[in-house]
């Protein structure tokens, strides 16, 4: 398991983007090495890493703008994540877990990371 907290993704050189890209594509899937990057702005972070990605935790952004943003990358229409976080979210420290794994047997979000949540998709 490799875990990245709160790097500076802005300012990374093309060649070390390179080579995170071909650890975010193969490392994980064909040398069974976990991922966890850690991030304040999910903006920030390189595209690669947000389209292989497929476990999310969101906390409520102080800018709720950039839930319609974040929604839409995680599979909501515009609005949903909105609400979601008003109705069942509603202190400032609860968290989204949206698990993304295809062919995933639990509940595909979470509350706080362990409460499951009953979300009703089209």
């Amino acid at each position: 398991m490799i875990i990245i907290d709160d790097y500076d993704w802005t300012a990374i050189p093309s060649d070390t983007l390179k080579k995170v890209s071909e650890l975010v594509r193969f490392g994980s899937s064909h040398h069974c090495i976990s991922l966890i990057f850690v991030n304040q702005s999910f903006f920030r972070l390189p595209k690669i890493i947000k389209d292989m990605a497929n476990i999310f935790i969101i906390y409520k952004p102080i800018d709720l703008d950039e839930l319609n943003t974040l929604g839409r990358r995680v599979g909501f229409k515009r609005g949903e994540l909105k609400d979601l976080f008003k109705k069942k979210l509603p202190h400032w420290r609860d968290s989204l877990l949206i698990n993304l794994i295809p062919s995933n047997p639990y509940s595909k979000f979470y509350k706080n990371l362990y409460e499951p949540i009953e979300i009703e998709e089209d």
